[in-house]
């Protein structure tokens, strides 16, 4: 019975060893633990631009060999052509945000919404000459206060006839606050959020006030390394990985 239990108690160890790395960073919760056995995928995806701020980010992305997701508003690939190309060069994945970003205009029925995200589309195709592939985000996520459950429903249904696919996120760094907004909190906020999350698709904004997000961006990613995450975009993403965020209510978010 003794020898039962010391082989019971070492097989335990050697277990828990293999499951769990304890989270590096001394700025955040030190009691969480990260999933060893899946595979940590990190998607970082970006909101509202391109503006000047996207530039930053893109030469931290490429200096720290990192791929992300740009959703772009049309009014600002307009104004930030050239950018967009640099996007496209470097691999970036390029996906719309709505042409003008306005709740309002939008959000006033689904023909309004479908309208107005496709002049986007097309403004897109006309920089990096090709169909951006089938992932959207709303501008203010499915909950905001003016997008409501009818027009929603009738998205919805028109996404799924297209095989489209709107894409919400399980990590956000609070970059789009009034307050607070400095670098440091974003980075924590980001960093806590991650510390023990397998698989995640992650909330920046590289619009014109977010200098404190393109400030911020390398210690996100180089934290992110540490806890062992893979980089990829949204054109990368895997069957096993739509499933797990259409499972978390984060692809086609039910509301």
């Amino acid at each position: 019975m003794y020898k039962k239990l010391v082989i019971l108690t070492i097989i335990c160890v050697i277990m828990t060893r293999l499951v769990v790395v304890r989270c590096v960073e001394s700025d955040v919760d030190s009691v969480k633990y990260l999933d060893y056995i899946e595979e940590k995928v990190i998607y970082l995806t970006f909101d509202d631009g391109p503006s000047p701020n996207t530039n930053k980010i893109l030469n931290i992305l490429k200096e720290e060999d990192v791929k992300a997701t740009f959703f772009v508003i049309g009014n600002q690939v307009d104004i930030y052509k050239d950018t967009v190309k640099k996007l496209e060069e470097a691999g970036m994945c390029i996906l719309p945000h709505t042409n003008t970003h306005n709740y309002r205009k939008i959000y006033k029925t689904s023909k309004d919404y479908f309208e107005d995200l496709n002049i986007c589309r097309e403004k897109i195709k006309n920089v990096t000459l090709k169909d951006p592939v089938n992932f959207v985000r709303f501008p203010g996520g499915v909950n905001n206060e003016l997008l409501n459950n009818d027009v929603l429903s009738e998205i919805r249904e028109k996404f799924l006839d297209d095989k489209c696919y709107f894409i919400e996120w399980n990590v956000y760094g609070l970059d789009a606050e009034i307050n607070p907004k400095d670098s440091n909190t974003i980075y924590r906020a980001t960093i806590n959020q991650l510390c023990n999350m397998p698989k995640a698709i992650v909330l920046l904004h590289d619009g014109y006030g977010n200098v404190n997000t393109a400030n911020c961006v390398r210690d996100i990613i180089v934290q992110a390394k540490n806890f062992g995450y893979k980089f990829k975009t949204l054109e990368e993403i895997t069957e096993k990985d739509f499933d797990y965020f259409v499972k978390k209510n984060v692809i086609n978010k039910r509301g």
